[in-house]
């Protein structure tokens, strides 16, 4: 089966703390057919056509906002090479000069003993047990003088932000919290450096970020709210938002299985909110009822498939329960009654009265005394010194 690791790595810089709680995939922009997306997602990929085809991610943070669309392209090579097992060889260049071609794929000892210092280029390709060179992996890396062979740690580092290497600062610990509360809402760019103990800095490092804007102070309220279910704008409901800021939606007439439901809200001041699109499933249920002495005990809406956990038996003074009837292991496609009743219990003897029994001395269950007998179950000490316990209704 051909499948696809995908790993995403997204930096986010903001003033208000996030998490990212979910996210979601799809392929050749059919969105339609997103699915959920988690930390180390393999795709199944098999189905797909050769060819080069996109794969496009998003992720939503704790506060229910998506972050901007991910695109990547990727290449699914035809069937005759989908089952190669193994890397057979390799090669690479330096600065464009092809090297020995490897036929041993173990860890390789490259010699750059003869490079001039200063920047240069290797390229990698590999070749499968079929036949198929992959394409090539380019890297860029620093030679520098003997006198700097040596060098064993990193002694300093600094950052600038949008190019102001002038007001670069240093990070004393990391990792380094900084400061972006005096920038403007927008893009910026990070640049960081690091210095080893022979005092050569290392290349600049950029990495593009945004400040979100923060929303001004109003006294806007929210008024109403726009909906649909499963893209069918045709079929979209608005309304207005009530002071308890809650809406129950009818979906008795959605299918089982997934659905999206996409909403907005707009404010007194007529501004909209963006699109929320949030997924959810409809699941068939039935109805789950605990019949106790002929009255309702407890009752369940359980999905239909769904395990049924039996539920604790009742105890009641002075009674026996009897266990309840036959439980299926699963919920079936109807609703299902379970029964159980209390039996007296023979050994102890009932009474309607004070008067039906002469006790010497009365004791509560717990083993406190009382003056007369109780509503319920009473053990009592009897003039020719036996003990009987004794249910009062």
């Amino acid at each position: 089966m051909k499948t696809m690791l995908l790993v995403v790595v997204m930096i986010f810089s903001t003033s208000i703390t996030a998490q990212i709680t979910g996210g979601e995939y799809w392929i050749d922009g059919d969105i339609a057919a997103r699915k959920a997306l988690s930390p180390g997602t393999t795709i199944d990929i098999s189905s797909l056509s050769p060819g080069l085809h996109k794969l496009t991610v998003r992720v939503k943070d704790s506060k229910g906002l998506w972050s901007n669309q991910i695109a990547r392209l990727f290449y699914v090579m035809p069937d005759a090479h989908a089952d190669a097992t193994s890397v057979a060889a390799a090669e690479y260049w330096i600065d464009d000069v092809k090297q020995t071609t490897a036929t041993t794929l173990n860890t390789q000892v490259i010699d750059i003993s003869q490079l001039d210092d200063g920047l240069h280029k290797l390229m990698v390709r590999v070749k499968d047990n079929k036949g198929v060179w992959s394409n090539q992996m380019t890297r860029t890396f620093f030679v520098s003088s003997a006198a700097h062979a040596d060098a064993t740690s990193i002694t300093a580092r600094e950052f600038w932000i949008d190019g102001k290497i002038a007001d670069r600062q240093k990070i004393d610990d990391t990792p380094a919290v900084i400061d972006i509360s005096s920038l403007p809402a927008g893009l910026h760019m990070l640049t960081m450096r690091v210095q080893d103990n022979n005092g050569v800095w290392s290349n600049q490092m950029a990495r593009m970020f945004y400040v979100a804007s923060t929303p001004e102070p109003s006294d806007a309220t929210l008024v109403n709210y726009l909906y649909w279910i499963d893209g069918d704008k045709e079929h979209k409901v608005m309304g207005t938002i009530d002071d308890s800021h809650s809406l129950t939606i009818d979906i008795g007439d959605q299918e089982e299985g997934d659905h999206t439901f996409t909403w907005y809200v707009s404010d007194s001041k007529g501004r909209w909110s963006d699109p929320i699109t949030e997924v959810f499933a409809v699941v068939e249920c039935s109805t789950l009822t605990y019949m106790v002495d002929g009255e309702i005990y407890k009752t369940y809406e359980v999905p239909h498939g769904s395990a049924i956990t039996p539920e604790e038996e009742p105890t009641k003074d002075g009674y026996t329960f009897s266990g309840w009837s036959d439980i299926p292991e699963t919920m079936p496609n109807e609703d299902v009654t379970i029964t159980g009743t209390f039996t007296f219990v023979d050994a102890i003897e009932s009474v309607t009265t004070n008067d039906d029994v002469t006790p010497k001395r009365i004791y509560t269950p717990s083993g406190t005394p009382a003056v007369t007998l109780q509503k319920g179950l009473n053990i009592i000490l009897m003039e020719d010194g036996t003990t009987k316990k004794v249910y009062v209704k």
